[in-house]
């Protein structure tokens, strides 16, 4: 009886461990496998001329490719900043300028995932956004600030400007502190 009690709990133990792995894999695996999904779904929204969402669950759509040749970066922007959207890709924020339109747009991602990449950014640096309807929108970096969220304003403006937010500062493992940094650029 001992015997059969020991090899339970053994057993129990392994597919405890197992599921402990694998759910690590997951997690790890994930943001892969987005990815990977988002590309497709942004092929298949260019050649439909459509939104495609990547996944019937995920509650928003690629409406641009941002790519940044300087620091070999390449993201797919949703249309919409939702916690959802925002696990898997940079956003467009809602109520912000729609891209390549006079005002201000701004697009939001995590600081140590898709925008990582903004603490290398040099004033010039050329940013690319490749529109559903085929064309190129290029904006030039002019300057980089520190903001506090709670005391953020944004200014109106008439030219077409982009703004990449993310939290600040780089390199912690801080979530959702009052700090975010934003870069500015403007379309050339």
């Amino acid at each position: 009886m001992k015997f059969k009690t020991v090899n339970v709990a053994l057993g129990l133990g392994f597919l405890i461990g197992l599921a402990c792995t694998l759910g690590g894999l997951w997690i790890w695996a994930k943001p892969i496998v987005a990815q990977s999904m988002l590309e497709k779904s942004w092929t298949q929204t260019l050649k439909h001329n459509a939104p495609q969402r990547p996944w019937p669950r995920l509650d928003a759509h690629p409406i641009a490719k941002l790519k940044l040749a300087r620091l070999n970066q390449s993201e797919i922007i949703l249309n919409r900043s939702s916690g959802q959207a925002l696990a898997f890709a940079p956003a467009l924020i809602e109520g912000t300028t729609p891209l390549g339109e006079p005002g201000l747009s701004i697009i939001s991602a995590h600081k140590n995932t898709h925008f990582s990449f903004l603490k290398h950014i040099k004033n010039g640096d050329i940013v690319e956004l490749d529109m559903v309807d085929k064309t190129t929108l290029k904006y030039r970096i002019t300057h980089g600030e520190i903001i506090h969220s709670d005391k953020a304003s944004f200014p109106q403006l008439e030219n077409s400007t982009l703004a990449l937010m993310t939290c600040y500062p780089f390199d912690t493992v801080s979530f959702g502190g009052p700090l975010r940094y934003v870069v500015y650029a403007q379309k050339v």
